[in-house]
Parts: structure tokens; C-alpha cells; sequence
């Protein structure tokens, strides 16, 4: 990490994320070295866990990610109306599911910049001070 700070927040954000009963956390990268060294860390939830606790869209900056499950696409909308305004959005999905994913684009439209499909995004979240020309 650049700073101490952005090492800590990261560590924060993850320990918040590891902490949370609703979370499952299923994987963790190798101990850190190195000056504000840090371990990645993937989590994984449900769509009603996140509609019913925002925070856990908060950007944490750094390398980890949550995965939140949905068990229908009406669970996926819930859960896009739920976000603040975000760089990008990547739906992962197979063609046989392009039909129940197009619904969703309009919902990602007011939210992104960029959707992806069966891509990866760059992971930079743009909050409200963020202004692009």
C-alpha cells in the first residue's frame, strides 16, 4: 500500500468485512511483508444481506473483493438500487442468460460508467468528489 493510511483503512475495511456474521470470508492472500504489506482477502454473501446492510458496498480500497449472491435477477436489481454511484459494474453471465440479465442494464446505467460483461473491471470506485472533464 502507498501510505500507512491507506494500509490501515484496508485492514479496517477487511477486519469490518471478516467480523460481520453474515459474511463469509474464502480466501486470504500469504501474510504480508514489507512496509504496509497487506493480505488480500475475497468474502462472499447474499443479496439480502447486503440490501438489508449498505455498508457492505463501501469501497474498501486494496485488494479485496465480496461476492454476493443472488438468487433471482429481481435479487440482483434489489441490490443495484442499493449502490452509490460506481466506475464500473460487471455482470458475469452465460448466454443463456443474456435475456434475464438485460433488465438489469438500465438499473446499472444510472449507477456506472462502464458495464462489463464476463469481464474485469478496474476497481476504482468514483465517489461524489471524483469529477471527470
Amino acid at each position: 500500500m502507498l501510505t500507512e493510511a491507506i494500509h490501515a483503512n484496508f485492514a479496517q475495511g477487511v477486519e469490518r468485512l471478516a467480523s460481520n456474521a453474515s459474511v463469509e470470508q474464502v480466501a486470504r492472500g500469504d501474510e504480508a511483508t514489507g512496509c504496509n504489506g497487506s493480505r488480500g482477502a475475497i468474502f462472499v454473501t447474499d443479496a439480502a444481506t447486503v440490501i438489508a446492510n449498505p455498508d457492505l458496498a463501501e469501497e474498501i480500497f486494496g485488494a479485496s473483493s465480496i461476492v454476493v449472491r443472488a438468487d433471482s435477477f429481481a435479487d440482483i436489481g434489489a441490490v443495484i438500487a442499493t449502490l452509490d454511484g460506481q466506475l464500473t459494474a460487471t455482470l458475469h453471465v452465460d448466454p443463456e442468460d443474456y435475456d434475464r440479465a438485460r433488465p438489469s442494464m438500465p438499473l446499472l446505467e444510472r449507477r456506472v460508467g462502464r458495464i462489463l460483461v464476463n469481464g474485469w473491471p478496474s476497481g476504482v470506485e468514483v465517489p461524489p468528489a471524483m469529477v471527470h472533464g
